[in-house]
């Protein structure tokens, strides 16, 4: 159970959280103790960093892309390779779910939407605690792909075909069809998106016009239904930002994208940075530092403490797809370091976290 949000607390409290018995032997700089918030050996720690803070191990399942049909999991707080969790129900011709997208509870991952010829009109979900393949889930319309985010109830997917606005939503605990939920201001290909616990909000992407990249962000409030609104910009204008929802209950993260249109020379390519914003509040992105490579169309994804914008991703130099993962963590800025290696890399494919900022795990 997190700890609490206020008052006094003491080291026994976060020994206790952390899996410890109470009144035993412990410091504040002990690894479990740390881990909760995400800090590093001998640093500088207050014990009001650990208000809200929990034991809960937070994992990501990466699904879809250009040639997958196998999903690759990692546990967030832990530093390390990522380890096969099973097959994608919806493939083809092992073209699985490129270009799909991902709502997540605390307990389920549901993915949506692709490129292949079932994935487009099909959704199927994963338990986060046990690893196997995907389970039939219900259907919805004909999704080129889709970008989605999440309270622990109610996925929202917003559509991902140019200048479709469509967004639908379904219940994450109880299977079914998608419903309809509003419409975007503009339509969108390959947007980035985060949440909180009440606000769902996507960014970027590009218009049908030459694959020609936005800046604009919009937002819902996950519980209603209702049409898009404005919400700010981004620091500059990108397609094909790294999908999965990204940040904590108050912060999101949009990662690196592609900044120009389609041409042959790829002359204005991929990128390097990670915005954030403020999800509460509306306004433009700020600069929040950099990732380790220029790739696009990663699986992203987070905890509440700890984000990883980019797990391996597409450039136009060799290796064309990358097997490199990078950490941030959420409350601070800075550019980001190594986690760990996939099994092995992919492009166009999506992340469902069940620790990310609009679930209820602490």
């Amino acid at each position: 159970m997190p700890l609490q949000s206020s008052g006094a607390i003491s080291l026994d409290d976060i020994h206790q959280e952390a899996g410890g018995s109470a009144n035993s032997s412990c410091t504040i700089n002990d690894s479990d103790i740390r881990d909760m918030i995400d800090k590093s050996d001998g640093a500088s720690m207050a014990f009001n960093e650990w208000y809200g803070a929990s034991s809960f191990t937070a994992r990501m399942v990466m699904a879809g892309g250009g040639q997958r049909k196998s999903m690759q999991y990692i546990d967030v707080g832990t530093l390390g390779n990522a380890s096969d969790f099973g097959d994608m129900l919806h493939h083809n011709n092992n073209e699985a779910r490129q270009l799909g997208a991902n709502a997540s509870s605390i307990t389920r991952g549901v993915f949506i939407g692709g490129n292949n010829a079932s994935g487009r009109t099909t959704l199927e979900y994963i338990t986060f605690a046990s690893t196997g393949d995907g389970t039939d889930f219900g259907d919805t319309g004909n999704t080129y792909g889709m970008v989605g985010i999440s309270n622990d109830s109610r996925g929202v997917f917003f559509s991902n075909a140019y200048d479709a606005t469509e967004i639908k939503y379904i219940t994450i605990a109880n299977t079914g069809d998608t419903t309809d939920f509003g419409n975007l201001l503009q339509g969108r290909y390959n947007a980035g998106s985060c949440a909180s616990s009440t606000r769902g909000v996507v960014a970027g992407g590009a218009n049908s016009s030459g694959f020609a990249p936005l800046n604009v962000i919009e937002y819902i409030t996950t519980a209603s239904t209702g049409n898009g609104s404005d919400f700010g910009d981004l620091s500059e204008s990108r397609r094909e930002l790294n999908n999965g929802s990204m940040g904590s209950n108050t912060r999101g993260l949009f990662a690196q994208g592609h900044a120009g249109e389609e041409d042959q020379n790829h002359s204005n390519g991929p990128k390097f940075v990670i915005d954030y914003i403020t999800i509460s509040s509306t306004g433009n992105a700020t600069d929040f530092g950099d990732c380790s490579e220029k790739r696009f169309s990663a699986a992203s994804g987070s905890s509440k403490v700890r984000a990883l914008p980019r797990c391996g991703g597409y450039s136009y130099a060799t290796p064309n797809r990358s097997t490199t993962m990078d950490y941030v963590t959420i409350a601070s800025t800075g550019d980001a370091s190594d986690f760990g290696d996939l099994v092995d890399g992919e492009f166009q494919w999506t992340g469902a976290s069940n620790g990310c900022g609009g679930t209820s795990s602490a």
